[in-house]
């Protein structure tokens, strides 16, 4: 074998590596110094696909992992039917919490308080589309998109 053979060779088998596993996308915020202050990170998971009536495309779990200061953030499940959560893993009694639901037009649906490690909010009332979850804690916000069906 000549080296361009075994180079094509390894090539190969590092796509099929890099394709096999999960898609994860990450995103970056930086401040006005150029120093990251956020990494997001929307992880689509595979796990026990489900196939809904007369469709034949499976349903990926999505949520969100995010880092919004020195806290952990999950949103989840998304795409939702009724029900968003909202977990900070390193929760304590000195964090100020909102969060605010807009619809796709930007109009205000929900205001909501963050007053201890996990809240879950029934988004049932809504209709299906897209709506968006600003998340604020101690100064720091972030938004995310959240899709009902």
């Amino acid at each position: 074998m000549t080296k361009r053979s075994v180079f094509l060779i390894v090539l190969l088998c590092l796509f099929k590596f890099a394709t096999c596993q999960d898609p994860i996308e990450f995103e970056y915020e930086y401040d006005a110094a150029g120093n990251r202050t956020c990494r997001s990170i929307l992880v689509l998971k595979s796990s026990g696909a489900e196939v809904q009536e007369n469709d034949t495309t499976s349903i990926k779990d999505v949520y969100y992992t995010d880092l919004i200061g020195m806290l952990n953030l999950q949103i989840y499940p998304n795409p939702i039917q009724d029900k968003i959560n909202i977990k900070i893993m390193n929760y304590n009694d000195y964090i100020n919490g909102i969060y605010n639901i807009y619809s796709a037009a930007g109009k205000l649906l929900h205001k909501g308080t963050i007053q201890s490690a996990t809240k879950e909010y029934d988004m049932s009332p809504f209709s299906k589309g897209i709506y968006y979850m600003e998340i604020i804690i101690n100064g720091v916000e972030k938004t995310y998109k959240i899709i009902k069906q």
